[in-house]
């Protein structure tokens, strides 16, 4: 967190949960004596959403889902926001499946905060869309 919103980074992990151990162990292996409540403070007060990208079975990356970072009973936990599901199985030539986001009917806390900056959003995209 330097002082400013708007920033993006990457972070090596395997899912959204993940990047809260990744980020504990980065900060243990800089040295700095923080004690873990005060790193999880600094990780939920840094991070408002987590965009995972996964990797196809044909090489290609997609958005696998898209979560929101939420503090609950002193855990860092994750707010559920859209993910992609496999529909069918893909066809020769595409990207190694058939799919689609669904919203997980769980609108970001983060709305608010938002809506106070003028940006606007649809809230239509977060009408529960569950396959069939």
């Amino acid at each position: 967190n330097t002082g400013h919103s708007g920033s993006m980074t990457t972070i090596h992990a395997n899912s959204p949960e993940d990047v809260f151990s990744r980020l504990e162990t980065m900060v243990s292996m800089a040295g700095v004596n923080l004690p873990l409540q005060a790193v999880q403070a600094q990780i939920v007060g840094a991070i408002d959403i987590i965009i995972q990208i996964g990797r196809t079975t044909s090489g290609a990356k997609r958005v696998s889902s898209i979560v929101e970072v939420v503090k609950q009973r002193s855990q860092l936990t994750v707010n559920k926001i859209f993910e992609f599901q496999t529909l069918a199985p893909s066809k020769e030539g595409d990207d190694g499946f058939d799919g689609q986001h669904f919203c997980l009917s769980n609108k970001p806390n983060c709305l608010e905060r938002l809506k106070m900056e003028r940006v606007t959003i649809d809230l239509e995209i977060f009408s529960p869309l569950l396959p069939k």
